[in-house]
């Protein structure tokens, strides 16, 4: 598996190495990123679809917010292989845990 490289924090994060981002399109290796350099915070919907279509010079597709929730099913599904999920905050936004910490706070 590969290790995931965050940008943000200049080198291989060794806590997310268990992700396996070679399956991963484009834009849910940018959200992954996103959430990742958050560093535990919730990230709003505003500021990932800014992150995520940071290429595009319109900004996204027009309906940038159903993407997004469609972007964030599917990293789920592949980050749950490796115990992590994408914990949401209605109203505030979203946020990368390990399935450990979502389980202890139940």
């Amino acid at each position: 598996m590969a290790a995931l490289f965050c940008s943000h924090c200049g080198g291989v994060t060794n806590d997310y190495s268990r992700i396996e981002i070679r399956s991963m399109s484009p834009i849910q290796l940018r959200l992954l990123d996103a959430l990742v350099a958050g560093k535990n915070r919730y990230q709003s919907k505003s500021v990932l679809i800014e992150k995520i279509y940071a290429d595009d010079p319109d900004g996204g597709p027009d309906d940038a917010v159903r993407h997004l929730r469609v972007h964030i099913h599917k990293l789920r599904s592949k980050l749950e292989k490796a115990g992590f999920d994408i914990e949401v905050n209605w109203g505030v936004g979203y946020r990368l845990i390990q399935i450990t910490e979502k389980a202890g706070a139940q």
